[in-house]
């Protein structure tokens, strides 16, 4: 997990730091879930046309299973008016909420 963290860009201090908050316990939910979903970008994509509300969507730009291209394909995702959607890229896009 630690080399794809820095492969991805996280610093290595960042990377120490979200290895050790990881238990086998949530290393498996994790796993489970994005078996789940095998082609998220795609799966998803086409339900972020329903948004009305002015909505943030952070993607980043090294994002191996949503890629750019496709996280702003949809109509609202370039700051549209009628759904008022802004799309911000980052890199590396990793939410480390604290």
């Amino acid at each position: 997990m630690r080399t794809r963290l820095l492969e991805d860009g996280s610093s290595s201090a960042d990377a120490n730091r979200i290895v050790a908050d990881v238990d086998d316990r949530m290393g498996d939910c994790i796993l489970r879930l994005y078996r789940l979903a095998l082609n998220v970008g795609r799966e998803w994509q086409p339900g972020l046309t329903n948004i009305t509300a002015p909505t943030l969507i952070l993607q980043g730009l090294k994002d191996r299973p949503v890629p750019p291209e496709l996280a702003g394909s949809h109509p609202g995702a370039r700051g549209s008016s009628a759904r008022r959607t802004t799309l911000v890229s980052s890199d590396p896009m990793r939410w480390q909420g604290r």
